[in-house]
């Protein structure tokens, strides 16, 4: 998140505190492959039609980073 990247990370320990589902990053289940990849697929079909979507994320976690 500090380097300005769309984080995807676990909805467990600390990135769950840290990171506000689709605003500031993605929470994935470590246990459901399916759903994790399927929204790492839509966040790129997202960003490939509206490269804004990318900016959205990255400066969403920027944010959230310097509020915490």
């Amino acid at each position: 998140m500090t380097c300005g990247l769309p984080t995807f990370a676990t909805f467990n320990g600390g990135p769950a505190e840290i990171i506000v589902h689709g605003k500031s990053g993605y929470h994935i289940d470590p246990y459901n492959g399916d759903h994790a990849s399927n929204l790492l697929v839509d966040f790129f079909e997202k960003s490939k039609v509206d490269p804004s979507h990318w900016d959205k994320i990255s400066q969403g976690g920027l944010k959230r980073i310097h509020e915490k």
